[in-house]
């Protein structure tokens, strides 16, 4: 596709955002690349874990881990691939009665270094922030928050100037709020199951 947004495309706003050289590739061996490619995916991940974005939202039934334990919860579940930060665990019946905002859950590292959740619900979901590299998937405004949060990040190592860093700061703080009212307006009252949201157990 022509339009197709990617992360070069955002990395090569963000330089001309600061009047600076576009790059054919995160590669290159241009300072402007190796300060995108140094920042762009630490502020995507930023970014994407700072709001609970409609966009970037995923449902999933939490898999059971029988052999580990946490003092104090009932069930202990493995943490979901690819996940950036947990919003919600519930199970149908706390979905029905919204009360799922109130379950109280702790995720930690068991003894074989692998991630886990606990909780007191049996055959829990989870509602999370999926880790979305694919930046054609992003909402226009969260592009553009992006986009100027990269630039006033990359100013000052590539035009030496605080000024410009600022400026593209202020752009960033404002492109951020609208983006967060849109997909706050976008977003359902209550958590449902839909069969294309929720994945197989990990």
């Amino acid at each position: 596709m022509a339009n197709e947004r990617t992360n070069l495309t955002i990395c090569n706003m963000a330089l001309g955002y600061i009047a600076k050289t576009r790059i054919t590739s995160l590669t290159d061996s241009t300072e402007e690349a190796r300060q995108c490619n140094l920042y762009y995916n630490h502020l995507r991940q930023q970014l994407l874990t700072g709001y609970n974005w409609g966009f970037a939202k995923r449902i999933s039934a939490l898999s059971l881990l029988s052999d580990t334990t946490m003092f104090g919860y009932d069930y202990v579940y493995a943490y979901p691939t690819s996940c950036l930060a947990i919003r919600f665990i519930y199970d149908e019946a706390g979905a029905e009665t919204k009360e799922y905002q109130k379950e109280k859950y702790e995720v930690f590292t068991n003894n074989s270094g692998v991630q886990c959740i606990a909780c007191n619900l049996e055959d829990a979901y989870v509602e999370y922030t999926y880790d979305i590299i694919d930046a054609d998937r992003f909402s226009v405004l969260f592009a553009e928050a992006l986009t100027r949060c990269l630039a006033s990040t990359i100013a000052v190592p590539l035009c030496g100037s605080d000024g410009v860093a600022g400026t593209q700061y202020q752009l960033y703080q404002q492109s951020l709020i609208d983006a967060k009212v849109i997909s706050a307006q976008q977003k359902e009252a209550e958590p449902h199951f839909p069969d294309d949201f929720i994945s197989a157990r990990m």
